[in-house]
């Protein structure tokens, strides 16, 4: 994986920032057993793509529990109250909001495509960084694939 130290950074910070005015408000700490299942193993995958001088892919992926958790901290309801659609609407919007980010931060004028759901194995391009992320210990991982123009 090629790796910029300053990008890498910027990407960091940027994800803790969105992670606390966006989501981090209402995220409750995970118990060492789930309570709501799906916790672990294959979960829900959302891609972004970022086209202009600096071309790319945005990838989220976590496991339903953590994206449950997410739909419940960003809807500011109880978990019981979740259903499918308000999971993948809080997936698309997180992506949406991080990937407005990230495209600032990239080199030169760049644009955003739609968020969608996809498949962990669609990654195109080259790893330019990759970041573990634990909401209240909800894990999420954040890639970003940089294609050749």
């Amino acid at each position: 994986m090629h790796r910029d130290p300053e990008l890498s950074r910027t990407i960091e910070n940027l994800v803790a920032q969105v992670w606390n005015e966006v989501i981090g408000h209402g995220l409750r700490e995970r118990r060492r057993a789930c309570q709501h299942g799906d916790c672990d193993g294959a979960g829900q995958h959302v891609v972004i793509g970022i086209k202009g001088d600096w071309n790319g892919d945005v990838h989220l992926h976590c496991p339903l529990g953590t994206a449950r958790e997410l739909a419940a901290s960003f809807f500011r309801r109880p978990i019981d109250q979740i259903t499918g659609e308000d999971v993948e609407a809080t997936l698309l919007e997180v992506a949406n909001i991080l990937g407005g980010n990230l495209k600032s931060a990239l080199p030169g004028s760049n644009h955003l495509s739609l968020p969608r759901l996809g498949e962990q194995d669609e990654l195109h391009g080259t790893l330019v960084h990759e970041q573990g992320v634990s909401l209240s210990g909800w894990p999420l991982q954040l890639q970003l694939f940089e294609r050749a123009g």
